[in-house]
């Protein structure tokens, strides 16, 4: 749930606030966020590995290595989100001008200028 909320909450935030920057803010504050809600699973997830009973260090070593690392699913999800955010941004703006305004019929020599805004 986390993941998919800071791989589109930056994509959001552009397109609410038009302003490119915000993405660099956002991505820090997910960074941040993400880092802090780690250590609290992290913690809580040793201190249940160092409350049961009567286990050796090796097998309870053994414990933490298994609980410990990153899913791969995850890393594949990521990887997806940002190419589809990437293709969506594309199409996005591709699709946004529109048609150049004026017509080549009338008589004119002049490529019509394209209105972004």
């Amino acid at each position: 749930m986390f993941a998919l909320l800071y791989a589109v909450a930056p994509t959001l935030a552009v397109f609410i606030t038009g302003d490119p920057t915000v993405v660099v803010v956002s991505k820090i504050l997910a960074g941040a966020s993400a880092n802090y809600l780690y250590y609290w699973h992290v913690k809580d997830k040793l201190q249940r590995i160092m409350s049961i009973p009567n286990m050796d260090a090796t097998a309870r070593a053994q414990l933490v290595r298994e609980e410990g690392g990153v899913q791969p699913y995850v890393l594949w999800l990521g990887a997806a989100l940002q190419v589809a955010m990437f293709v969506i941004g594309l199409w996005l703006a591709v699709v946004s001008p529109g048609p150049p305004e004026g017509d080549l019929l009338e008589g004119s020599e002049e490529r019509p200028t394209p209105k972004f805004f």
